[in-house]
């Protein structure tokens, strides 16, 4: 591989890498996150720590809020996790439902999170224990709003990853 190969490729990655924290967060009055621009899981994950917890908007570029995730992330195990205090907020009047999946280092956990209770809400879920047979080395959310029409574009969390794994 040519020189400037490598140097195009790592300038790409640092490119990507500013460009993803570039947003700022901040609280809004239901706790949850306000941001404007939200992370991808692929940038940084967050160190291995047995507790954590997701607080991220789904806001486009130019664009209004579209929904806020927040849950406190426990692993009990090498193949087991618990969200604790879940809540998903429906933050623009589109039309469309706020929704989260809840993903693995395997794909969809066939967790799915949703507030149809119209805009401006947010819907409590309580706590959740999930597990994965093949083992939970990361954890992480995606977040978009649907209806029977169109979906928006999504947006991940940063991945979770687990100190037991």
């Amino acid at each position: 591989m040519s020189a400037r190969r490598v140097l195009a490729g790592i300038a790409s990655g640092i490119a990507a890498l500013v460009l993803a924290l570039s947003g700022t967060a901040t609280a809004a009055a239901s706790g949850l996150p306000s941001a404007s621009y939200a992370p991808t899981a692929a940038v940084i994950p967050n160190a291995g720590s047995v507790d954590s917890s997701f607080a991220f908007c789904n806001t486009p570029r130019g664009g209004p809020t579209i929904a806020c995730f927040a849950a406190e992330l426990h692993y009990v195990s090498r193949t087991q996790f618990r969200l604790n205090t879940i809540q998903l907020e429906d933050s623009l009047c589109d039309a469309r439902s706020a929704v989260a999946d809840v993903y693995d280092q395997n794909g969809w956990t066939g967790h799915e999170f949703v507030n149809s209770n119209g805009c401006h809400t947010t819907k409590d879920f309580g706590s959740v224990t999930i597990s994965d047979s093949d083992g939970v080395q990361y954890v992480y959310i995606r977040l978009y709003a649907c209806n029977s029409l169109n979906c928006s574009n999504g947006v991940n969390s940063l991945r979770h990853f687990n100190p037991h794994f």
